[in-house]
């Protein structure tokens, strides 16, 4: 099939042209439908993915990984009223990927501002010992930002960087503290305000630690 020699040889343009030559005759081919969805996300074709998604759940309604394309798309299209319909009753069935399902929800809730629940799905994510550190960091936000409840934010982030210890969950934590010092550099902050001090030290160290973990990391 030319569609798929196109895609070998990374020409996805060509494929998605070929593949929907082919659909034209069979609209209702799963494996073609299922290739252009693919192909239009690798490309970052997110309305295309969307549409030839919800076309293969009038083919196939119980396509695990189609459903979790369509929050996907949904999320990146911006339509979080929509990832949250349709990552909650994906999450009610146990989904094989119900961590990513909680993140993604809980990331759509963050941005409608609605932070009690975006708040618990982070928290069902982390329970679920998903390995995305997004859980964390949004979490901490929460906690430190909406709810004023600082300490629990940094014990959620301390507990991240106890679990992974790794490059990523130090500079998460860095970023974060970082933040609250107001993103200054050390020799600029005011020497008698010491709470930013303490949070920019700490980022200053856990750089230091992503450093050792690996030299290479530019962001470190």
């Amino acid at each position: 099939n030319q569609a798929f020699a196109a895609a070998e040889r990374g020409e996805l343009a060509s494929a998605i042209r070929e593949l929907k030559k082919a659909l034209a005759s069979q609209p209702r081919r799963l494996d073609w439908l299922t290739a252009l969805a693919e192909l239009h996300e690798r490309a970052g074709n997110f309305e295309p993915c969307y549409l030839v998604s919800q076309r293969i759940a009038s083919v196939s309604d119980k396509n695990q990984d189609n459903d979790l394309r369509l929050v996907e798309c949904a999320f990146k299209l911006q339509r979080y009223r929509d990832v949250i319909n349709r990552a909650q009753p994906l999450r009610d069935d146990n989904h094989p990927a119900v961590d990513r399902l909680c993140i993604l929800q809980g990331e759509a809730l963050y941005r409608l501002r609605d932070f009690t629940d975006a708040k618990t799905c982070f928290l069902d994510a982390i329970a679920g010992k998903t390995q995305d550190l997004t859980a964390y960091v949004r979490l901490a936000e929460i906690l430190d930002s909406e709810s004023g409840q600082s300490d629990e934010a940094m014990a959620q982030l301390d507990a991240m960087v106890a679990r992974f210890k790794n490059v990523e969950a130090y500079l998460a934590r860095g970023k974060f503290l970082f933040k609250k010092a107001g993103g200054l550099k050390l020799s600029t902050l005011d020497q008698s305000n010491t709470e930013p001090n303490l949070w920019a030290e700490r980022a200053a160290n856990d750089a230091s630690n992503a450093l050792a973990a690996s030299r290479h990391s530019a962001e470190a």
